[in-house]
């Protein structure tokens, strides 16, 4: 028996069956280690450095009127016809009995936007309703919730009657 093999040997009755066992568990967590979290921890630090560097060129080059032009641009992509088609859908989708709309476009000379008023009396249950909302402002980004007012005819009703009145922001014809 040569020396290596001795001293294996004398290795695994000091140990015993827990210290055995023990090595295997570290030697299982450091190969694991070394293939799996490293090179996730470094994929980790090269997207934080990306973020970073896209923060930083973005706070560089952005000065407050290419800020307002993006945001002026984002209403300018968007034409009344489909957003009011977008709206339409969403009530489809939602199962909501649109009774009538009423349109208004509201003048307010100082801001940078035309505002579009849309009153809507709609009749349905009330998940139905709050479906239609979401769907609604989901798929129009550029139009806010204003009021919404509920009224129940009978307390056993399953279907309730709603006020919506939406704003549509669309971009000045300048």
């Amino acid at each position: 028996m040569n020396r290596l093999q001795w001293t294996g040997i004398q290795l695994v009755e000091r140990l015993g069956i827990p210290g055995i066992a023990a090595v295997v568990i570290l030697a299982v967590v450091v190969g694991y280690y070394l293939r799996v979290v490293l090179p996730l921890e470094q994929q980790l630090m090269a997207m934080g450095s990306e973020i970073v560097t896209v923060s930083d060129k973005q706070q560089r080059t952005s000065d407050p009127k290419s800020q307002i032009e993006d945001f002026q641009a984002f209403f300018r992509e968007r034409d009344l016809e489909g957003q009011l088609k977008e709206l339409n859908e969403a009530g489809t989708v939602a199962g909501v009995a649109v009774k009538r709309i009423e349109y208004r476009m509201l003048d307010d000379q100082r801001a940078k936007l035309r505002q579009y008023q849309i009153v809507m009396p709609v009749t349905s249950s009330y998940p139905n309703i709050r479906k239609f909302v979401s769907v609604a402002l989901a798929k129009v980004p550029a139009m806010s919730l204003d009021h919404i007012a509920f009224q129940r005819k009978r307390v056993g009703d399953s279907t309730v009657d709603a006020e919506l009145r939406f704003t549509l922001f669309l971009a000045d014809p300048v």
